[in-house]
């Protein structure tokens, strides 16, 4: 008996490993979600595949929107291929898409030229340069063409860089240089050429005289540079131009040299850091050479849209100590703060102030011995103590707009009305008077169209 019930016992145990292994139609693949994502048009709706499914073509459809061109489908930094990306898991897939500019030769000989730059993307990227896991724009870099890129010239006329305006009162672009997009840098030229999609070749009359520093020129540059020139200083990104205006500063402070340095087309930053311009070892600080000035036209460095706090403003110091500089030109509506001393201890002689200026703090003109005659501009509201303590040949300061204004010395509270009517008066309360030591500002309100007093301060 024993016999036979083992012998029953290990022919059900066969039974059942066998339709153990059988198993029916059971599967244990896990199923997972595609979700696609686009900047640009309608992502399609996200579907569901098994683990290890080989997307196909109909799974990577090819997107149109007019004015773009689709560059494919991509997991975080890696292009998705049709019949080669299997799926592993749950998976965002993001479209890639790129947009054509025009380089226009403005007036030069030659046709007008092309780039394709791409759309900006958001994922998550893994990296040690920043945090583990940071969702940035990236994926997002064109290098600039160059004039010879395109074969154009004019004759006469040395090219400085590309612009998104005609006339070269807009976003500078430096040929031959990397344009790039994420969280932490170029976003803002980025978004000029995304929105005008055109850019403009800017031109300079040959010269002698005429130098020309970028980034990867300025060390060639400023060892040729002579008496008498100037200095066109083509500013790149917060991230690249720092090292550059470093070799330029020091260049300039040759007490033999005397120079025009051209900021028209500098889209950088006056100070030591790029993200922190309230320190007081700004590069150009007693850069003696030079002896005018022009801060120019680069919407980007002074654009307030980025950052009020940084943008929208000659910081502190910047030009400090530039003992020799008797000529001061602004060319620029986007400069809305003159920081603490700026502009110390120089040698202006005229002072004409951009029209967007809102604010000039303590000293920024202080101790300018030839400056004689100034004129604030209407929308300036705020000037600080001493702005122009010292300037012992000051002999009038008109204000544009005489109304509302008040000083204090500790708190507004403590306001008192002032008259600043008269120019003469205003002059000697300003360099040793009795607004010396003391805040000015102008209380006003703004009409904003629904309420009338909106907005008084």
């Amino acid at each position: 008996m024993k016999k036979l019930f083992y012998a029953i016992t290990a022919a059900c145990t066969v039974v059942s490993l066998a339709c153990m292994s059988c198993g029916g139609d059971d599967d244990d693949s896990e199923t997972y979600t595609v979700t696609y994502e686009s900047a640009v048009g309608t992502a399609p709706a996200a579907i569901s595949v098994d683990e290890g499914t080989t997307l196909s073509e109909s799974q990577l459809p090819t997107l149109s929107v007019s004015g773009y061109t689709f560059e494919g489908w991509y997991d975080g930094r890696t292009k998705v291929v049709a019949g080669e990306y299997a799926v592993k898991g749950n998976v965002t897939l993001g479209a890639n898409w790129s947009y054509t500019v025009t380089l226009d030769p403005n007036g030069a000989t030659g046709s007008s030229g092309s780039f394709q730059a791409p759309v900006p993307r958001k994922y998550t990227y893994y990296s040690t340069e920043y945090s583990p896991g940071e969702t940035l724009t990236t994926n997002a870099t064109v290098t600039i063409p160059t004039a010879s890129d395109c074969e154009i010239s004019k004759t006469g006329y040395t090219f400085i860089c590309w612009n998104d305006k005609a006339d070269g009162t807009g976003v500078s672009f430096i040929a031959g240089e990397e344009l790039y997009h994420n969280e932490r840098s170029d976003k803002w030229h980025y978004s000029s050429i995304a929105e005008k999609r055109r850019l403009y070749a800017v031109w300079r009359e040959t010269s002698p005289a005429l130098k020309v520093a970028t980034m990867r020129s300025a060390e060639t540059v400023i060892s040729n540079l002579q008496d008498g020139d100037t200095l066109i200083y083509l500013g790149v990104t917060p991230r690249q131009n720092l090292g550059t205006a470093e070799v330029i500063a020091n260049a300039l402070k040759d007490a033999s040299k005397k120079i025009t340095l051209d900021l028209s087309y500098y889209d950088g930053y006056f100070a030591a850091e790029p993200r922190s311009i309230w320190g007081t070892n700004a590069f150009f600080k007693n850069c003696i050479s030079i002896k005018k000035l022009i801060i120019g036209q680069g919407e980007y460095m002074y654009s307030r849209a980025t950052d009020s706090n940084v943008y929208g403003q000659i910081s502190s110091y910047a030009f400090s100590g530039c003992k020799n500089l008797s000529e001061l030109l602004f060319y620029s509506d986007s400069i809305f703060k003159i920081e603490n001393s700026a502009f110390s201890s120089c040698a202006i002689e005229t002072l004409t102030l951009p029209a967007s200026l809102e604010a000039i703090y303590g000293k920024a003109f202080a101790n300018n011995d030839n400056l004689t005659a100034v004129t604030i501009p209407a929308n300036v509201t705020d000037i600080g103590s001493e702005v122009f303590y010292n300037c012992k040949n000051l002999q009038t300061v008109t204000f544009e707009n005489t109304v509302g204004w008040k000083t204090y010395s500790t708190t507004k509270s403590d306001s008192t009305p002032i008259d600043v009517s008269d120019a003469a008066a205003n002059a000697v309360n300003l360099k040793n008077g009795d607004w010396t030591n003391k805040t000015l500002w102008r209380s006003y309100c703004r009409f904003d169209g629904r309420h009338e007093f909106n907005s008084c301060r």
